[in-house]
């Protein structure tokens, strides 16, 4: 399938529009992940939704997922706990200040 879009385009440019086509060579390259720093994570954060920012701002201080947190119950705080009822085992990490 690759080969026959390959080929289309190729017939179209050179035929149709009287380009010159040369076929692309493709490399893969190894993704590295973006990884913030402290300091950008705090100001891609703070320029977020209140409601978006405090969720985003849990996950950065818990380390918990997505899933995770939004799963967070008000009965899940206990005495500055936060109970996470993670995918793969429990855990109990501490409750973050959302006003930061």
């Amino acid at each position: 399938m690759k080969e026959l879009a390959s080929n289309v385009l190729e017939v179209y440019y050179t035929k149709y529009q009287k380009i010159p086509f040369t076929k692309p060579i493709y490399r893969r390259i190894e993704n590295i992940p973006f990884l913030p720093t402290s300091e950008e994570a705090v100001d891609l954060i703070s320029g977020l939704t209140r409601q978006i920012r405090t969720f985003c701002q849990f996950l950065k201080e818990t380390g918990a997922r997505a899933g995770e947190v939004h799963n967070v119950r008000w009965s899940d705080l206990y005495e500055g706990y936060v109970n996470i009822q993670p995918e793969k085992q429990d855990q109990t990490l501490p409750e973050i200040d959302a006003d930061h």
